[in-house]
Order: structure tokens, then sequence, then C-alpha cells
């Protein structure tokens, strides 16, 4: 009964609303303590709103008889640009998408097929073009469908990825991005592809990067 509003008083909702948020605001901590750091990724968003994805345009642009030719490889043998925890939570304007790259990353690990005793995440990169690497995540709503996740980088820029796109119903995405793009972000530039047999230090990086959030948001 308490999730019940009664139609006699849906004329009252916004008086109700007004007195709610009149409380929270007079009793409970401020839902965002820097402002300006709020309105400076306001911005961010806005302004990808209207962005093309050119990756997506790019990809489109490779079809039939002059599709682009992927070779698998070791990420760990990848040459792809570092980037921090913090880089990462200013492509993606949040962190529920690191929080599911945990999962992601472990079902991409497999056994080395050179090395028994090591393992492995394999990446696919372009032949025709050396600014391009993605990989292949298994959907967590279907066994039977995947997703690629595609990135375009360069080295040489201060701020080294371009663009990204995903198979997935994110797709040309913007606004942030998926799960599946984070995922492979974060192994191959805060993580550098190392994989250990031991407990993956990825998977406990990830989750001290979520403690340490978690520990600032409450501050």
């Amino acid at each position: 009964m308490a999730q019940i509003i009664q139609n006699s008083t849906m004329r009252f909702i916004s008086d109700y609303l007004d007195i709610i948020c009149a409380l929270i605001n007079k009793y409970q901590c401020p839902a965002v303590k820097d402002i300006e750091n709020g309105r400076e990724i306001a911005m961010k968003m806005r302004e990808r709103l209207t962005t093309e994805n050119r990756l997506q345009e790019r990809l489109a642009k490779h079809t039939g008889t002059t599709s682009l030719h992927w070779s698998k490889h070791n990420a760990a043998n990848c040459q792809f640009p570092p980037l921090t925890e913090e880089n990462i939570h200013d492509l993606t304007f949040g962190s529920y998408e690191i929080r599911m790259t945990k999962s992601y990353i472990i079902e991409r690990i497999r056994q080395s097929q050179t090395n028994e005793k090591e393992k492995e995440f394999l990446v696919k990169l372009c032949d025709e073009h050396d600014d391009l690497v993605r990989a292949q995540f298994q959907s967590r709503h279907s066994n039977n469908k995947n997703h690629i996740a595609t990135v375009q980088f360069d080295n040489h820029k201060q701020q080294p990825i371009d663009a990204w796109y995903c198979t997935c119903s994110a797709r040309a995405r913007e606004v942030g991005m998926c799960s599946h793009v984070t995922a492979l972000l974060w192994h191959l530039s805060v993580n550098k592809a190392v994989i250990s047999t031991d407990n993956h230090p990825l998977c406990i990086a990830i989750d001290q990067s979520h403690q340490r959030q978690h520990t600032l948001q409450r501050k």
C-alpha cells in the first residue's frame, strides 16, 4: 500500500514533491558536492550529444570486397597508450561501466596457446590500419550472442582515444561508452594487459578503484 497513490491525491503530488525536496536540501548532504566539476562534466556531455561517431562511419565504409582484415594477438604484445583510472572515468562519465569490466575481462582470459603456464587476453588488430583494436565479448543476456568492441587510438596524442564503437545496443554511443568498450580500454591501458595466474591483479585493481571512488563519494 505504501507504493500506491490514490487518485484523489494526484493533484497534491507537486506539493508533496516540493516538500520532500525541501527536506532533502535542508537535512541531507548535497547530491553534487563539487558543483564546478559537475558543470564541466555536464558541458562535456552536451557537446558529445551532437558528435557523430566517426568510427562507426569509418567501419561502415569497409563492407563487402573492401572489408577490413583482422588478426588475433595476445593483448600483452600490443602497443597501446597508457591511461589512468581517472581517464577512464572521464570517458565513461560514471562508474557503472567500470564495475562491469571485471566480469567481462575474466570472461576473455584464456589459457595461452604458446605457454601452458600463462594465460592470455586475445584481441584483434587491423591488418590495414595500425590504429584499430577490437575484442569480442559474450552477451550477458544471451549465450548465443557476442558483441564486438572496437577502439580507435593514437599513441602520439595527449588524449589518445579517438573513437569507439560496439555492436551491442549502445552502438554509436558518444556520451560515455558501454561496458564492453570500457573493459577493453581498462585491460589494455590501465592494467597494461598484465595477467597473473594468482587471483588476477586486474580484478584487484578494479575492486580497489571502486573502493577509492566510494570513499571519495562519502567524504
